[in-house]
């Protein structure tokens, strides 16, 4: 999964979504925590529902001790930092600074920070 989290992304996937998925599939997230309801999530992988996720990212971090994603032989979580390379750092800065110049200009930028709901 990879979108952006808005009021309407928020828990996307929760226990309903994810009883609706295969006993053999992995959820993969890379974009927000939040899309994923992290509780639901922890009950479809004890019942085995489903087998397992990718999660580059968490609705929670840091992990408390004891969390039961922790060391879940299913659960791969790695740091969500897939643009930490050179080329994804000059294109991140590039976009930021041509947004930047169009507000400047009076133009709506290309990529405008979604509303959220206060949480």
């Amino acid at each position: 999964m990879h979108l952006p989290l808005t009021a309407d992304t928020r828990h996307l996937v929760g226990a309903h979504e994810l009883a609706l998925m295969r006993s053999n599939a992995y959820l993969i997230n890379t974009s927000r925590g939040a899309i994923i309801d992290q509780d639901a999530l922890v009950a479809a992988l004890q019942a085995e529902s489903i087998a397992g996720a990718g999660l580059d990212v968490l609705d929670y971090e840091p992990l408390p001790d004891g969390d039961p994603l922790r060391g879940h032989p299913g659960v791969m979580v790695t740091p969500h930092s897939a643009a930490f390379t050179e080329e994804g750092l000059a294109e991140v800065r590039r976009t930021a600074l041509a947004d930047t110049l169009r507000v400047l200009e009076g133009k709506r930028p290309f990529y405008p920070v979604p509303e959220l709901e206060p949480s």
